[in-house]
């Protein structure tokens, strides 16, 4: 890590660090030549004139205003995008125990109704299989699960949305993973994982959100779309990813418990994108062949693992290594 100094701004090397509020406070800190800086923004968010207490769109604005006053005052570089995105963060870090029982008394009744409906299909040990992607159903995505379960230890709408990128990141890893392990026992280009299209990683992550029993996930959500604008304006991927999250809480309050279809295994798929060939596959391998040959066996599933090379859709495709905030 080292410093370059400009004539009007500070270059930090790590940008990635500005990830947490530890990262943002001290790239405040190395920004401005106020050494009290911290205590300064403390004083000031203590001391405001709120226009309302319990009116969100109010204290939104003032915490915006909070923002721009301290840009004014102690930063000589009023247009650096990493200065924005780290006052951000350590105001709303500051003021977030003030602020999320508000939010999450709006939405009581959303978050309790989300959680026990997540709790009942736990229960269940729901699938991805139970919402189309049943070749996925031997992947655990334990990582992105635990990821996920801690959202609510962060504060700012910054460390939520990266705790959600991180996760989707990690959902990514496994399916790769499982992909390579099997292309490299059947095909000859193991190195040529194919393309994951959303349409797939939708039923994994309403699995890995049911198990990971968050509390507040629509109040969070509501949080990081309302005070995090500014991150998902310009960052697509930000907002992609917060988008897909948003529908996979929707599709799991429709849900039906009772009335949850497990994935047909024995209805072929008409378009050969990964999961639907790879079911393909599974279904292969419970064939009885009149002539019960093992390398047979083994040329088909080289043949079905070359169609998924050559025939996965590219279209709605995320990229595995999502780009995190200041990366």
């Amino acid at each position: 890590m080292f410093l370059m100094w400009g004539s009007d701004y500070v270059y930090y090397m790590f940008l990635g660090s500005l990830n947490s509020n530890p990262g943002a406070q001290n790239y405040l800190k190395l920004a401005s030549p106020n050494k009290r800086i911290l205590g300064d923004i403390k004083e000031i968010i203590y001391s405001w004139n709120y226009k309302s207490e319990y009116n969100l769109d109010a204290i939104k604005s003032d915490l915006d205003d909070i923002v721009s006053e301290l840009t004014i005052l102690h930063f000589e570089n009023k247009n650096d995008t990493h200065l924005l995105k780290s006052l951000h963060c350590v105001v709303l870090n500051e003021i977030y125990e003030n602020l999320i029982p508000l939010i999450r008394s709006t939405f009581s009744k959303d978050d309790l109704y989300f959680y026990e409906r997540c709790q009942k299909l736990c229960k269940r040990n729901v699938r991805p299989g139970e919402f189309g992607s049943s070749i996925y159903n031997s992947v655990p995505f334990t990582a992105a699960i635990v990821e996920l379960s801690v959202l609510d230890k962060y504060k700012s709408p910054l460390e939520k949305i990266n705790c959600l990128c991180y996760t989707y990141d990690l959902i990514f890893a496994d399916l790769k993973l499982a992909l390579a392990s099997l292309m490299s026992q059947y095909s000859e280009k193991e190195y040529e994982i194919p393309i994951i299209n959303n349409e797939e990683v939708e039923p994994i992550l309403m699995v890995v959100v049911i198990k990971s029993k968050l509390l507040y996930l629509p109040s969070n959500l509501f949080y990081i779309k309302i005070f995090g604008e500014h991150i998902i304006k310009e960052n697509d991927n930000n907002r992609t990813i917060l988008k897909a999250f948003e529908r996979a809480v929707t599709k799991l309050i429709a849900v039906k418990e009772n009335s949850i279809d497990p994935y047909d295994e024995n209805k072929l798929a008409p378009h050969l994108d990964v999961c639907k060939t790879m079911k393909i596959m599974a279904f292969a391998d419970k064939q009885k062949y009149e002539n019960d040959d093992a390398k047979l066996r083994e040329e088909e599933k080289k043949r079905l693992v070359s169609l998924i090379t050559t025939s996965t859709a590219e279209k709605n495709f995320i990229p595995l290594n999502l780009p995190k905030m200041f990366s």
